[in-house]
């Protein structure tokens, strides 16, 4: 168990050290892929999303709501190059507007 001033001292390092950011970034990216591209065709789909969010105890309809704001090309599809570029909005942005502030749903 962690307090929340060491979840917050643990992400402003990670952070704060670019080098650290994409060791600890870039494995979670891979392990998502991996586990929650279903199908096995290196992108994630809505039905990939949805078991994500559903392993999280988050709705379909929370995982259809954030997968559509999350394709932001319409393809259907989150690569991989651009899930890295999701969770790089979701940790640097300062845009409430940023598409990867809905990687968890509309919090």
């Amino acid at each position: 168990q962690i307090t929340l001033h060491e979840w917050l001292n643990y992400h402003d390092r990670l952070l704060s050290d670019p080098a650290l950011y994409q060791a600890t970034i870039g494995a979670v990216v891979e392990f998502d892929m991996v586990v929650y591209d279903l199908d096995g065709d290196g992108a994630l789909n809505l039905g990939d999303y949805t078991a994500f969010f559903q392993s999280l105890g988050l709705s379909a309809a929370a995982a259809a709501e954030a997968f559509s704001r999350l394709d932001m090309n319409g393809d259907g599809l989150i690569s991989h190059a651009e899930l890295l570029q999701l969770v790089d909005e979701f940790f640097k942005s300062n845009d409430p507007q940023a598409a990867g502030n809905w990687m968890l749903g509309p919090f």
